[in-house]
């Protein structure tokens, strides 16, 4: 994995459990409107759990899968076995 790799997905895996959390664990609260970007201003759940961020979260899961499929990362006969068995990706 390159370096910049990791430091994106440690940036966007910060993100991507805090919104898995606060799916999972909500805390009721009112709040001030935030800005969506398609309304002018909506609860802080609609725009949390946007189109947006629905695209982000799926862009972050494909740029994971498609570098642990990388050949260059399928250094050990457990990698390599891992994927031919596992991989749905497999092409």
């Amino acid at each position: 994995m390159k370096n910049e790799d990791g430091s994106r997905w440690k940036t966007d895996f910060v993100w991507l459990f805090a919104l898995r959390d606060s799916a999972v664990h909500p805390e009721l609260s009112t709040a001030p409107g935030v800005p969506h970007p398609i309304y002018s201003l909506t609860d802080h759940v609609a725009a949390a759990y946007s189109l947006e961020a629905s695209e982000r979260a799926v862009g972050i899961l494909l740029d994971v899968l498609r570098s642990s499929l990388s050949p260059d990362l399928s250094k050990t006969d457990d990698v390599r076995c891992h994927r031919q068995c596992h991989c749905f990706l497999n092409g």
